[in-house]
C-alpha cells in the first residue's frame, strides 16, 4: 500500500478576498436548567468535570500507590486490570508534541496536521521519539465504564450514573498514545469504518472490553490497555448515552 506523507507541502490556491468565508467558532450544545435539583442557567459539557482513566505503569508516581497494570480513575480509585465493560461516547484525534518522557513534561497538543506544521513540527507516528521536532497522533476517548463487580463501597460511589436498563457506571476520559494507540485507538477507528452496528447507530451503541496487559519487546516490558468488541448495547441505553457525546 502506498504510504501517505503528512509533510508534503502544496502551494495554496490564490483566493480573491471577497471569496473568503470566516467560519464561526464551533458551538457547544447548550442545555438550560431550572430544576428542583438546584441548577439554573445555561450549561454545556465544558461545565462538567470528567475524571481521567489511566493504566498504572511499572514506574512513576501512580506505581507508588497502585498496582501496575490496574486501571485508576482520577488517580484515586483502583478498579483493577479488567476486563472492564466500556462504551465509547466520543473519540477525538489530536497530535501531541514529542517530549522527553523521563523529564515528565507534557508536549503541546494540536487539533490538525496543519497546526502541527504551523508550529514548526512534523507529524510523526504514534511511537515517534524525535523530541522537539515531531508531534504524534493521540486519541482521547470519552467512555462510560460499567460498574465492575467486587469494588469497595467507597470506590463504587464513582459509578453513580444509572442507565435505563438499571446498570450503573461512570464517565471517564481515556487517552490512547504511543503503543496504546494501536491497541485502543485503532480498533475504534476501524469499527467506525467497518462495523455496521457502529456505522448505522453510532460508536455509543457498541460495548467493548478494556483489559490491562503486559507487553514485552526484547528486554523491555510495559502495561497498556487492549480494547476488544463485546456486543451491542440495548437501544434505550445507547440513546441515553448519546446525549453525553453531544
Amino acid at each position: 500500500m502506498a504510504e501517505t506523507s503528512f509533510d508534503k507541502v502544496t502551494k495554496p490556491e490564490t483566493v480573491k478576498p471577497e471569496a473568503l468565508v470566516v467560519k464561526p467558532d464551533a458551538q457547544l450544545a447548550v442545555q438550560s436548567y431550572t430544576d428542583e435539583a438546584g441548577f439554573d442557567g445555561e450549561f454545556t459539557r465544558e461545565d462538567r468535570q470528567t475524571p481521567r482513566l489511566q493504566i498504572v505503569a511499572k514506574t512513576g508516581a501512580l506505581s507508588n500507590e497502585f498496582t501496575p497494570g490496574n486501571f485508576v480513575i482520577n488517580k484515586q480509585a483502583d478498579i483493577g486490570k479488567g476486563p472492564l465493560s466500556v462504551i465509547a461516547l466520543r473519540v477525538k484525534k489530536l497530535y501531541q508534541e514529542v517530549t522527553d518522557i523521563e523529564e515528565g513534561v507534557m508536549g503541546r497538543t494540536f487539533s490538525t496536521a496543519e497546526e502541527v506544521r504551523a508550529a514548526g513540527l512534523r507529524v510523526g507516528t504514534p511511537t515517534s521519539k524525535v523530541v522537539g521536532e515531531e508531534a504524534s497522533p493521540i486519541m482521547q476517548v470519552l467512555c462510560f465504564i460499567e460498574l465492575p463487580e467486587g469494588l469497595k463501597p467507597e470506590i463504587a460511589d464513582y459509578f453513580s450514573c444509572a442507565l435505563p436498563s438499571g446498570k450503573s457506571g461512570a464517565l471517564a476520559l481515556y487517552t490512547a498514545a504511543r503503543t496504546n494507540y494501536r491497541t485502543v485507538a485503532q480498533p475504534l477507528v476501524t469499527a467506525r469504518d467497518m462495523n455496521k452496528q457502529v456505522r448505522e447507530h453510532g460508536i455509543w451503541s457498541q460495548r467493548w472490553l478494556l483489559t490491562g496487559k503486559l507487553e514485552k519487546y526484547e528486554s523491555f516490558s510495559w502495561w497498556q490497555g487492549h480494547l476488544t468488541p463485546n456486543g451491542k448495547l440495548p437501544e434505550d441505553d445507547a440513546n441515553y448515552l448519546k446525549d453525553f457525546a453531544a
